[in-house]
């Protein structure tokens, strides 16, 4: 998921992308994720994200917040 958002994080950002790391994470999957988002970075990985369709809940929440977001700004 961290390397699809890479991936499009690098197009809008003309390619200009810095990666940082947090600790406290399980060491075995966060290097993981760094090689697959440098690799993203480098060009040498192309990620696709099969998404299906948005869940129910997911929609109202989004409709909830989308209104309460309104009252402080336009969206």
């Amino acid at each position: 998921m961290y390397a699809y958002m890479v991936q499009n994080l690098k197009h809008l950002a003309n390619g200009k992308l810095v990666l940082v790391l947090e600790g406290g994470y399980n060491a075995s999957s966060i290097g993981q994720c760094l090689t697959q988002c440098v690799e993203t970075m480098m060009g040498e990985r192309t990620v696709h994200l099969d998404v299906g369709e948005p869940c129910k809940r997911a929609l109202q929440t989004l409709s909830s917040v989308i209104q309460i977001q309104s009252k402080y700004w336009t969206l």
